[in-house]
């Protein structure tokens, strides 16, 4: 399965019909329980985890009504042979900062998930808020919408 296709087709049609009020972050990642330099966040209660991805704008729906400070830290999604597998809601990013050149004003989490691209394990990064879709991948930023 193409992930990078399917995740890119399907947050932007969420980008698209305004399904994200806040600060979107997702990381996906292979070879690895989770990637170094996350850790989730504590939050009560928790949507369900360590599920399959066949559709995620009702996963993502769903996790939201059950609780809506989903939304404060990045969403983290296992790469398998098979078919994706959501592993947590709510993580914090801690990424080593790259030495690059930033554009000004894009704010924590834009520079978090720019620098938690390149991080071992980690295949692509998104970043989204009402009004952009972002694809990081090791560094390389690519707008979706």
């Amino acid at each position: 399965m193409d992930y990078e296709n399917y995740f890119d087709k399907i947050l932007k049609k969420m980008r698209l019909e305004s399904v994200f009020k806040n600060t979107f972050l997702m990381v996906l990642y292979k070879n690895c329980e989770y990637p170094k330099f996350c850790a989730q966040m504590p939050i009560n209660p928790q949507p369900p985890i360590n599920i399959e991805i066949r559709d995620f704008i009702r996963i993502y729906k769903e996790a939201i009504k059950i609780n809506p400070a989903i939304h404060d830290g990045a969403v983290m999604v296992k790469l398998s042979q098979k078919i994706p597998i959501l592993t947590g809601w709510c993580f914090r990013l801690y990424p080593p900062p790259l030495a690059t050149r930033r554009k000004i004003n894009r704010g924590s989490g834009y520079n978090t998930i720019l620098d938690f691209s390149c991080v071992e394990n980690v295949e692509v990064t998104y970043f989204a808020n009402t009004h952009e879709l972002i694809k990081f991948k090791k560094g390389k930023e690519k707008v979706l919408v």
